[in-house]
């Protein structure tokens, strides 16, 4: 019973994550999340007793999921699952330099180099910096469009039995 109930309520994680167009999904990206530079799965709990309650699921959502970032508001830039490796183990010296180690796409996107790092950087972080520079500008980032939250199974649409299997797993 209690993967029963967590299948149904991470669909509202789905919702959410995915900004589906309807009323508390706009309200609760409006109210609570209207800060880009700072997440939903970094900032909780906060917000609503329903919605603190939901949010004690974004791991296991996190676990099902990758993303494909267009905005770049619903994911760390370091941590989160957007490539193959996260940042954060792919350049390790150039995010131990980091002044914001738990910014959005967004926010690493929109500032410049003093705002993002301690400076100066050493040489092997300079040659990451290098690196990621030219791995951020050959990416296509379409700001008119949202994230999209794709599942391990290959599907962009949530499925109560594939997550209730995945959920049997673990």
């Amino acid at each position: 019973m209690k993967n029963l109930n967590t299948t149904l309520l991470l669909k509202f994680l789905d919702k959410f994550y995915n900004q589906a167009d309807i009323p508390w999904v706009k309200f609760t990206w409006g109210k609570l999340y209207n800060n880009n530079d700072t997440l939903a799965h970094v900032r909780r709990p906060i917000g609503f007793f329903w919605w603190k309650d939901i949010s004690k699921l974004i791991d296991k959502f996190l676990q099902m999921t990758h993303c494909q970032p267009n905005r770049g508001n619903s994911l760390m830039f370091w941590a989160d699952n957007w490539l193959p490796a996260t940042l954060q183990n792919t350049y390790p010296q150039l995010y131990s330099y980091a002044k914001r180690q738990k910014c959005s796409i967004r926010y690493f996107l929109e500032h410049d180099l003093s705002r993002l790092f301690h400076l100066p950087l050493s040489i092997q972080a300079s040659s990451q910096l290098v690196d990621l520079q030219t791995l951020l500008e050959e990416r296509l980032w379409n700001i008119e469009e949202n994230d999209k939250w794709l599942y391990k199974w290959g599907s962009g649409n949530f499925s109560n039995k594939k997550v209730y299997s995945f959920l049997q797993v673990q």
